[in-house]
């Protein structure tokens, strides 16, 4: 173990996997095990985090147990939540497991852009685009802030912020938060958002979105992870497709 890392006792990270599926039926991969660059997903969040000690925790299902047998995998305490109703019941069951103070909670599908720090945040890509099966927000004349769901279609092709689905927060502010949603809105993350947003005046941070979890951006960000070293440079010319 390198010293040289800050340890923080209280803090951990729950990498989201219970909801890991067949990514398009056009892959054969499942989500944990798609790449960024020349790397799986896990390989970079872990790269992420690596300045900091932190207890990683793995929430699965039967669908994902091949998880703690790869390499990749190791050192992670495995959580099994069984068939869940959704995301947010995920992290409930998670919870009862989890001792320490802080949780920092991030899908398998998200690469963290910007490094672990100890805030009570929500994250969200830096640009706006185009909404289509994800969740979001935009900001009105005014500044203000206006969430909307994966399943907001009336909202689809606008352009809004994308939610990363990363959030860190206090242990139990999530239990406290979690009380306040009704089983049917369980399935949608923005909806534990919103909450620690306008009742625990969470902060909103802006960081590059790097998502592996949709079809549509899966290619725009191995694009940018390819682009962004110096020596290489990658042009994806759509009219020929």
């Amino acid at each position: 173990m390198d010293d040289s890392k800050i340890n923080y006792t209280n803090y951990s990270l729950l990498i989201l996997c219970a909801g890991a599926r067949s990514y398009h039926e056009d892959f054969c991969l499942i989500e944990p095990l798609l790449n960024i660059g020349n790397t799986l997903a896990i390989d970079r969040i872990k790269k992420r985090y690596s300045t900091v000690k932190l207890k990683i925790y793995v929430a699965y299902n039967e669908n994902s147990r091949v998880l703690n047998k790869l390499e990749s995998f190791k050192d992670f305490q495995f959580l099994n939540v069984g068939n869940t109703e959704g995301v947010i019941q995920t992290i409930e069951i998670s919870l009862n497991y989890i001792k320490e103070k802080y949780v920092e909670i991030l899908p398998i599908t998200t690469i963290p852009d910007k490094e672990y720090e100890r805030k009570k945040a929500i994250y969200f890509g830096e640009k706006e685009i185009f909404k289509e099966n994800w969740s979001s927000l935009k900001y009105s004349e005014s500044r203000k802030v206006i969430f909307s769901r994966k399943k907001d279609k009336e909202n689809n092709y606008q352009n809004s912020f994308p939610f990363t689905g990363r959030i860190s927060s206090s242990r139990l502010d999530l239990i406290d938060a979690i009380k306040f949603i009704p089983k049917n809105q369980r399935n949608d993350l923005i909806n534990l958002a919103s909450i620690l947003y306008f009742n625990y005046k969470y902060e909103i941070i802006h960081e590059k979105w790097f998502d592996l979890g949709h079809s549509v951006t899966y290619v725009e960000t191995k694009n940018q992870d390819i682009s962004s070293r110096a020596f290489n440079k990658l042009i994806f010319n759509s009219k020929k497709f």
